[in-house]
């Protein structure tokens, strides 16, 4: 298993997101979401805040987990 996985995993049992999501859907999302970014980043030659992006669309995604 992979790092992120677990850490996702550890989260749920200590109750930070709900119980009954799939950590390992959420790590696949995850690693789309973040190269789609790579890839905007990429076709706008770096003119994309790549992190403030990648921050606001997780974020978004990660609070229909979150208790």
């Amino acid at each position: 298993m992979v790092r992120n996985e677990t850490d996702m995993l550890l989260a749920k049992k200590a109750g930070v997101i709900k119980a009954d999501a799939d950590a390992h859907q959420i790590c696949m999302d995850i690693c789309t979401i973040v190269k789609g970014c790579v890839f905007e980043w990429c076709l706008t030659d770096g003119k994309i805040e790549i992190r403030e992006t990648l921050s606001r669309i997780l974020s978004a995604y990660l609070r229909r987990y979150m208790k």
